[in-house]
């Protein structure tokens, strides 16, 4: 009975296992698993300057061998529809990356994500536009690839050029930019690469975004293309025959147990980040950028600079009106707005040195009011200040523009009347008396009647030593006490008189 039982055991243990090894065994009789590639397809898989299998699929699929403890080979074509074609015919049993598409999936059944993939329209830097603007220009792609079934389904107007390979596609792309009449490279099969003509020739392709990114960076080109619109994003995927479940199951237990770890540094060995930064933004672009920063950066300190000298000359110009004021304001009488004794006195030089050089003369008055203490005492000083307003008001209409007028103090004022002798000064006073009497001023309703006494001089500042009339004497004194002693006289007959004062010095 044991020996029953024993027997029993080791039957169901070996059908178990037989069950369990023919779950995961990936070959028929005994064959390793093989997987189709493109040998035109980097940096996913391609055939290496030593001649070996090399690429991103490459590498994650012998990480998935190893890790599943399973036996593979790889079958590498040169075309990419005989990859597919390899699969269904049974010369391989994985296709290991390949986008989904409907019209694929009629014949594939596919499994997981392999690699994340964009494919991207790459137009030469030299021309502007989107896919859009390329509708009656040359498209190129590889035959067979989504990147046709995209443009057949998107863009149905594309002039689409077909290369049998990527390889092929981007070197002919870089022979129409650096030689315009190139041949294919030698090594190049003559049916696989376009004439390169003006019929045939394109300034863009579309491609799997590594793709072509490596390729123009090996031939060299990075510079003469740049990714310009991304068209769409999807991913790498494994597939199988159709109906093929059982390898199916391989691929799916098989990839769920690859562990991130491991994965990662693959994809970093092959899709660096500093260089796809390099390569999204096409040189001529920073050059752009940079000028047009510069650009800013200059017309800004020009604007800043511009808005500063303005705000300066705004501020200047606002101090020399305020300097300007307090300079005249310095120079007037607040009460009647009549030059000050200080004008006055700075004005006598320019005025003296032009009679001196024109050789005319020129006449000086002292005037006083009559009787204004009497009128402060009478009308108060209200009634005063009334009486020296109007009387300026009045003299300034009568002299001339370039007579000088001043308030001296209290009611005493100077008159200098240039290129006038002391009978045409005269007159200018008697006039001022006459406008004076018949228009008095008025305080509170009331007419104040007033009068002023005057003494008038011819200014002798010209030194008549040694008969030599080029030099001004420095002091103000012998002209000043002259015109005083007159309006004194002036004064003792009566008032409201104007007295002349005696010749001293007759000019010469």
């Amino acid at each position: 009975m044991n020996k029953k039982n024993t027997v029993i055991s080791i039957i169901v243990l070996t059908l178990f296992a037989i069950w369990i090894y023919d779950g995961i065994e990936p070959t028929d009789n005994g064959k390793p698993l093989t997987i189709s590639l493109s040998a035109n397809y980097p940096p996913f898989s391609f055939v290496d300057d030593e001649n070996k299998h090399a690429g991103l699929l490459v590498d994650l699929w012998t990480l998935f061998a190893e890790e599943n403890q399973l036996e593979t080979q790889f079958l590498f074509l040169d075309q990419w529809d005989d990859t597919l074609t390899a699969v269904n015919d049974g010369r391989a049993d994985i296709h290991g990356g390949l986008l989904f598409s409907p019209l694929r999936d009629k014949t594939l059944d596919f499994g997981p994500d392999v690699s994340p993939l964009e494919t991207s329209l790459f137009v030469h830097n030299s021309i502007s536009g989107s896919l859009s603007s390329f509708h009656e220009q040359n498209i190129a792609v590889v035959r067979g690839g989504m990147e046709e079934e995209f443009l057949r389904k998107h863009h149905p107007e594309s002039r689409i050029i077909f290369f049998d390979n990527n390889t092929d596609l981007i070197r002919t792309a870089i022979a129409f930019t650096t030689k315009p009449n190139a041949s294919p490279e030698p090594n190049s099969e003559p049916s696989s690469v376009p004439s390169t003509n003006a019929e045939n020739s394109f300034n863009a392709f579309v491609a799997d975004y590594p793709v072509a990114l490596y390729l123009l960076h090996i031939n060299d080109a990075k510079n003469l293309f740049s990714a310009r619109e991304t068209l769409y994003k999807s991913a790498l995927k494994s597939a199988v025959n159709e109906n093929d479940e059982k390898r199916l199951n391989i691929l799916q237990s098989g990839f769920s147990a690859l562990p991130t770890s491991k994965t990662d540094p693959v994809f970093q060995k092959w899709f660096r980040t500093e260089s796809i930064k390099e390569e999204v933004i096409p040189s001529w672009l920073l050059w752009v950028i940079l000028g047009s920063f510069l650009v800013l950066v200059v017309a800004f300190l020009i604007t800043h600079i511009f808005l500063l000298r303005k705000q300066l000359l705004i501020k200047t110009d606002s101090l020399m009106r305020a300097n300007k004021l307090l300079s005249e304001q310095s120079r007037r009488d607040p009460l009647t707005g009549a030059l000050n004794r200080r004008a006055f006195m700075e004005s006598i030089p320019a005025l003296v040195s032009s009679a001196q050089r024109n050789n005319y003369d020129l006449a000086f008055c002292v005037i006083d009011l009559d009787y204004f203490k009497a009128i402060n005492t009478d009308y108060t000083h209200l009634g005063g200040d009334c009486v020296l307003t109007h009387f300026v008001k009045l003299v300034q209409e009568e002299i001339r523009d370039y007579d000088v007028f001043a308030r001296i103090g209290g009611e005493e004022f100077f008159l200098l009347c240039p290129d006038s002798n002391v009978i045409q000064a005269r007159e200018i006073l008697q006039r001022i008396q006459t406008k004076l009497r018949n228009t008095p001023p008025k305080f509170e309703n009331n007419t104040i009647n007033v009068t002023f006494s005057a003494g008038l001089t011819h200014c002798d500042f010209i030194d008549t030593s040694n008969k030599k009339p080029k030099s001004l004497k420095p002091e103000f004194s012998p002209t000043y006490e002259r015109a005083d002693k007159a309006l004194f006289t002036a004064k003792e007959i009566g008032r409201n008189q104007i007295v002349i004062a005696p010749t001293t010095a007759p000019k010469e």
